[in-house]
């Protein structure tokens, strides 16, 4: 649909949302399992604040404007043994968007999502050590609010380039901010994976 329509859907494929304040944009989601494992540990989430359901599931119609409570989205990688990976992202994503919803700040959206993964695990011995990312954004009226923990990424694409926003919680971005490594030598270093701040894990 085109901006102002009294309407949006997720599906099938970009959605333009009209906001209260006239701005419109375009929300599109989607994970891949890859070619390594055999179970993705990716989950996102979109939720509009004025509902009380939650997430908005995929494949549905949701009549209406945005409201001017806003907009939330969020992006987790999950990490851990078996399928615990999942089961942190698709915790981080549920509590984050709980809890944003009630009106928490992002920080403390954020502490309560790292609370909870913690708890699981603690409860599941299969799922000791498991942990996820999360990159997240809330949009109200003109302005956006945006908070991660890991290296699941923010971008800004303006004037046709694409820019990072955020900056990685990540062994090899320590290194890179010390001098001893650069973005081009990072790609190829054998902890580039391992991240220095996870939802669930540590302090």
């Amino acid at each position: 649909p085109e901006p102002g329509l009294e309407s949006w859907s997720r599906a099938p494929g970009p959605v333009m949302m009209p906001t209260p304040a006239g701005l419109a944009f375009r929300v599109f989601g989607m994970t891949d399992v890859g070619l390594v494992r055999d179970h993705n540990e990716d989950n996102f989430m979109i939720a509009d604040l004025s509902l009380e359901s939650g997430p908005l599931p995929s494949e549905q119609v949701i009549p209406g404007t945005v409201s001017s409570r806003g907009i939330a989205f969020a992006v987790c990688d999950g990490m851990g043994g078996a399928a615990a990976g999942e089961v942190a992202s698709q915790i981080a994503t549920d509590t984050f968007s709980e809890r944003v919803g009630e009106g928490h700040s992002h920080a403390e959206a954020v502490l309560s999502a790292h609370a909870a993964i913690a708890q699981s695990a603690e409860a599941q011995q299969a799922q000791q050590g498991m942990g996820s990312t999360l990159v997240a954004m809330q949009i109200e009226a003109q302005h956006a609010g945006l908070v991660w923990v890991g290296d699941s990424r923010g971008y800004l694409w303006r004037d046709g380039r694409l820019s990072v926003v955020t900056h990685d919680h990540s062994y090899v971005q320590m290194l890179i901010d010390q001098g001893h490594l650069t973005d081009e030598t990072a790609r190829d270093h054998p902890k580039r994976n391992m991240v220095t701040q996870v939802l669930g894990l540590g302090e």
